[in-house]
């Protein structure tokens, strides 16, 4: 929703980054149109293979891939 309000109602030229676990890329699968593989991850929040249905991947300008301790390592920078 907030990169949908920015870019299409503001206007805006924003990049949208989605970010996915490398052990799990369902994004980049489902971006591809190919089945989707999902793997086991450590990432707190998101079941293997979870896409939220109100992700809209067209909106969605890149799509990075982090590792498990990648992820674990920001999460507790950022808190």
């Amino acid at each position: 929703g907030v990169s949908r309000y920015i870019k299409q109602t503001k206007g805006k030229a924003i990049t949208t980054v989605a970010v996915e676990p490398t052990a799990s890329p369902v994004l980049s699968q489902k971006r591809a149109g190919v089945s989707l593989a999902p793997g086991p991850h450590k990432i707190q929040g998101i079941g293997a293979g979870f896409v939220p249905d109100n992700l809209e991947l067209d909106l969605v300008d890149e799509i990075e891939q982090v590792s498990n301790e990648e992820a674990i390592t920001y999460a507790r920078r950022l808190a």
